[in-house]
């Protein structure tokens, strides 16, 4: 079952870290609050965001180029906490 994201906002950010508040189509209530919004019953989450700042390439010694990604965003679920 893929969840429906109808809304996020950014209550701070510094540098790669970004504390994000989502509304989420329906009930949920393993991951947050519910609420009553616009769109009937909706979760609200507060998710940490940790995004790349850099990504690089490393070369071997003797041959290919590997591209290696810092990652893209992830999310440290764990973390949650609803206000």
């Amino acid at each position: 079952m893929e969840i429906e994201v109808l809304g996020e906002q950014v209550i701070h950010e510094s540098g790669c870290y970004r504390r994000v508040r989502r509304w989420l189509r329906g009930i949920h209530p393993e991951r947050g609050v519910i609420v009553r919004g616009l769109t009937g019953f909706e979760t609200l989450v507060e998710v940490d965001v940790i995004r790349a700042m850099h990504t690089f390439t490393v070369l071997p010694e003797a041959g290919e180029a590997h591209s290696a990604s810092v990652g893209s965003e992830m999310e440290c679920l764990d973390l949650q906490t609803v206000s």
